[in-house]
């Protein structure tokens, strides 16, 4: 099978899969709240339905993840991204690296922001909610950088490339990745029904018709996707990019929990600094991994 149409029928997997099923989790998360007064049911019960859509749909990307590195020639962990080379650094050095550079990358922008006003320092209200925060931003960051690179970089750049060629497979892969990326946050549907799933992917693809968001937002999601691939070619593992993706949503977690928008910046169009700088540092550390040499196949962990 041609790795694009193993791709195409991926993503139509995890559309379709993701959007029936969301509908019947959020009934069955529903009733359960309905019977039972625990409140950590109570609370899955709150949440908005399109983020019952998004977990389906990761659930249904994880479940066809083997079939697609079937279907892209990945048969070994290895092959995948998951290996240390000889005479080089450790793995946990690889990660820990990884995540340095993804939080320096972000924070001129952090500083630049804040100079310029367009976001004010928020201070934690206790030591229990800077522990709490602390470590429920990690642990998502982590999962995010493996689950994320395993697909975007392991398996579909890893695979895409042994066909098609290295240049053709970052963009391709980059590309896929802005676009998963770019998914706006639908509007919460007046009643549930079983076609609730495919309204809400709709709308999360609503974002390709605003120009104004697609430079440079979707321009530095693209650049991200082929930063964290030739990360993985430099290093010849996922360990590097893992770091920096684990990096990068901690920063921007961060950046939501301990600032704000100013009281008087409120009800104004919010000039997009960020993306820019974001556009900006991503850019400038691409063109330094390209002076740096690839990597061979690495040895397996």
């Amino acid at each position: 099978m041609s790795p694009l149409w193993a791709l195409l029928l991926y993503l139509i997997w995890i559309l379709i899969g993701g959007g029936l099923v969301a509908p019947w989790v959020w009934w069955g998360t529903q009733a359960l709240a309905a019977a039972y007064g625990d409140a950590w049911i109570q609370g899955l019960a709150g949440h908005p339905f399109h983020r019952y859509v998004h977990r389906c749909l990761l659930a249904f990307a994880i479940m066809g993840l083997p079939w697609l590195s079937r279907a892209l020639g990945i048969r070994r962990w290895q092959e995948a991204g998951f290996c240390r080379h000889p005479g080089g650094d450790a793995v946990w050095r690889q990660w820990q690296g990884g995540v340095l550079l993804g939080l320096a990358m972000f924070v001129p922008a952090l500083a630049l922001e804040w100079a310029a006003g367009v976001r004010a320092v928020r201070w934690p209200g206790s030591g229990f909610e800077v522990l709490s925060k602390t470590l429920e931003i990690l642990a998502g960051a982590i999962v995010v950088g493996v689950l994320e690179e395993s697909l975007f970089r392991g398996v579909l750049f890893g695979g895409l490339q042994r066909s098609m060629g290295a240049v053709r497979a970052l963009l391709i892969s980059s590309l896929a990745y802005a676009v998963v990326h770019f998914f706006e946050r639908p509007a919460p549907p007046a009643a549930v029904t079983w076609v609730s799933g495919f309204e809400a992917v709709a709308q999360m693809l609503g974002g390709f018709a605003r120009w104004d968001r697609l430079v440079p937002y979707f321009g530095t999601l693209t650049g991200a996707g082929m930063l964290l691939g030739r990360l993985y070619q430099v290093s010849g593992s996922l360990w590097l990019p893992m770091g920096v993706h684990t990096g990068w949503v901690v920063a921007l977690k961060a950046r939501g929990w301990l600032t704000h928008r100013p009281s008087a910046t409120i009800g104004h169009h919010e000039i997009p600094l960020w993306d820019w700088l974001c556009l900006a540092g991503i850019g400038l550390v691409l063109l330094a991994s390209l002076t740096r040499r690839t990597r061979g196949s690495g040895k397996e962990i």
